[in-house]
């Protein structure tokens, strides 16, 4: 599981909101000054899909973009593994995927 900890979701919120906001956040953190803040919103993003992810399939073609550009944002950031963990991640959601399968050659290959 990621290091961030995935807090519960309010009563009454699905899976798929959870991720949405989740993923929300870790856009609006992105153009902060505290990388560490943007890294620890993708990692919460990550905890939450990989925890929902059943309940998520249905949303693949959403969230597997998503996963890609988490993918690459942990692998800007030097951390390999949760750079591994999302490309394969979104290829569960989207298998095939171009973009997913060149990135995950690229994290391989670091």
């Amino acid at each position: 599981m990621a290091a961030a900890s995935v807090a519960s979701s309010p009563p009454g919120t699905s899976a798929l909101d959870e991720v949405r906001r989740r993923y929300r956040t870790a856009q609006d953190a992105e153009s902060a000054p505290d990388r560490g803040q943007y890294t620890s919103a993708l990692k919460a993003f990550l905890a939450s899909v990989e925890s929902h992810e059943k309940d998520l399939a249905d949303a693949g073609t959403e969230i597997a973009p998503w996963l890609d550009e988490s993918a690459m944002a942990f692998y800007r950031a030097s951390q390999p593994e949760f750079a591994r963990r999302a490309v394969d991640l979104g290829l569960q959601f989207a298998p095939g995927a171009s973009a997913l399968l060149h990135h995950k050659a690229l994290i391989l290959l670091a």
